[in-house]
């Protein structure tokens, strides 16, 4: 059951995920990696809660959400940040 909810989270995630990379598109590299931060910062806290406590579900949703958190972003953003896009800016 735990995989479930870790794959609705990541389904969920992805969903919301793709308006902020939308949203990202207009602004600097940086801005996009700022908001991967959080996206991690936010999956992992939410992991380690479940997993502090005993909750499989609650870790497999953290997963989940940050996969698909991570997922969406990229898709909805739709051009290279990093070390190999084209169009560096700082």
């Amino acid at each position: 059951m735990s995989y479930a909810i870790g794959g609705l989270a990541l389904f969920i995630a992805a969903v919301v995920g793709l308006p902020v990379g939308r949203l990202l598109r207009a602004r600097a590299a940086r801005d996009y990696w700022i908001a991967n931060t959080a996206a991690v910062v936010l999956a992992m806290a939410i992991t380690a809660v479940g997993d502090a406590h005993g909750l499989p579900y609650l870790t497999a949703a953290g997963i989940g959400l940050g996969f698909g958190l991570l997922t969406g972003m990229k898709w909805g953003l739709g051009r290279v940040v990093g070390l190999h896009s084209s169009d560096r800016d700082a």
